[in-house]
């Protein structure tokens, strides 16, 4: 007989189908994968001494979920540019002077990072990787019109 339009053997198949669909969403988040923001804030917990206030991502994607476990803000820099998709650029993000800033990029954009960093006069407190990103603090005391200038004059 026919319900609707479908038959009761659609029906069953539609229902079958959904229920997969749970069940293998389900079974599929106990896998562990490079874009589990849990898993990548325990490891900032258990890396990092301090409790960020806000994680910054430089020249990467932002992992916006991290900031939920980690309950901080995150924001997305460029090395050199400002502007969108940017929320700022490095030295502008530098310039704010905020405390608790955990600095996070792709472990592979790490030498052009310590380099504009170099010119800065600033450094790095490494606090290890994760997959492909590179944890960070930034050391040393960053000025405007000093160290290199925000213009990069």
């Amino acid at each position: 007989r026919k319900m609707d339009g479908f038959s009761k053997k659609a029906w069953l198949m539609l229902i079958g189908w959904c229920i997969f669909l749970v069940i293998f969403k389900g079974v599929v988040a106990y896998f562990p994968h490079h874009k589990d923001s849990r898993a990548f804030a325990r490891f900032i917990q258990d890396s990092v001494p301090f409790s960020p206030g806000e994680i910054v991502f430089v020249q990467s994607k932002p992992g916006y979920g991290i900031g939920f476990y980690l309950d901080s803000e995150v924001e997305y820099v460029g090395l050199k540019e400002s502007g969108p998709p940017y929320d700022d650029s490095l030295r502008g993000k530098l310039a704010e002077k905020e405390n608790r800033v955990l600095w996070i990029a792709k472990t592979g954009d790490m030498p052009r990072v310590e380099t504009e960093l170099n010119l800065m006069k600033l450094s790095i407190k490494p606090y290890g990787d994760y997959h492909k990103y590179s944890i960070f603090s930034i050391l040393g005391d960053f000025t405007p019109g000093k160290n290199g200038g925000v213009d990069g004059s």
